[in-house]
């Protein structure tokens, strides 16, 4: 029998045989393809190992799970929630913050103490205790400006008023104001005025000028001091009543001919400009 004839009995296993072997080349071949390309098991290499995976993470879920007290929870148990929350364990272990903090911004030893103290009983964390101390920091800078600028504001209306009032007698008034409340109080009392704002009230102004203008006005007639006094535009005003009341006066004033008609036509404009400052 030749080699030709010989018959083999084995199956010869073909290309398309091995093509077509249930045999997976991937654990993942039989996932969408969405999961099978997703980050979360892209470095898993086998059904085992995700397994594993799994496993482990059920195992870590609530490990670690902070409970909050309830309602009738006793002070020991919001303390040991308070320190898992990230409390340090004394109160001076709170750092004073130091970066976006205004300037000149600062707070005494006894303040800082009782701050961290209250900061440790309410349970806060080292940076919720630094934001609270900036933030504060920062609010009372703003309360301290807006309360110069207002100082100012009030300053300025407060000028404008008496410049109005007073007229051409301001400055005058203004010093006798200020003479008076150094001579009845001191510098104690003139700093008082300043720190308080009531300096810039208007009112008080004017009842202070009242007085340093009788005291000037007795030391004039004593010949104890030398003041000229200008007349404030309702000081004026009423004068030119006065005046215009008095027949002599107006004599002389309506009738060049009179003698002093000069001197009481210069008086009576000098008392028009003083009462009608604005023009």
């Amino acid at each position: 029998m030749s080699e030709e004839q010989i018959e083999t009995t084995e199956p010869v296993e073909t290309t398309e045989s091995l093509m077509s072997s249930d045999t997976p080349s991937s654990w993942r071949d039989g996932l969408p393809e969405d999961i099978a390309n997703h980050s979360a098991i892209k470095d898993i290499g086998s059904v085992e190992a995700l397994a594993k995976s799994a496993i482990h993470a059920q195992q870590m879920v609530g490990a670690d799970k902070v409970i909050v007290p309830g309602r009738d929870a006793d002070q020991a148990a919001w303390g040991e929630f308070y320190n898992k929350i990230g409390r340090p364990d004394q109160a001076s272990e709170y750092e004073l913050p130091t970066e976006n903090m205004p300037e000149n911004s600062s707070m005494d030893e006894q303040s800082a103490n009782e701050f961290m103290g209250e900061a440790h009983r309410l349970g806060l964390t080292k940076g919720q205790f630094a934001g609270m101390v900036r933030y504060l920091a920062q609010k009372g800078e703003q309360i301290n400006d807006a309360g110069q600028q207002a100082v100012e504001q009030s300053k300025k209306e407060a000028v404008q008023a008496l410049q109005q009032e007073f007229g051409a007698a301001f400055d005058q008034n203004l010093k006798m104001a200020k003479d008076a409340v150094r001579q009845f109080g001191g510098e104690e009392l003139v700093a008082f005025m300043d720190q308080s704002g009531m300096g810039n009230q208007p009112e008080v102004i004017k009842a202070f000028a009242k007085i340093g203008k009788m005291i000037a006005e007795d030391e004039v007639k004593g010949k104890g001091g030398a003041y000229g006094f200008i007349m404030s535009p309702d000081e004026a005003a009423q004068e030119i009543q006065n005046k215009q009341l008095d027949n002599e006066f107006m004599r002389a004033y309506l009738q060049s001919h009179v003698p002093g008609h000069d001197a009481a036509v210069t008086e009576m404009q000098k008392l028009f400009e003083l009462a009608n400052p604005e023009q």
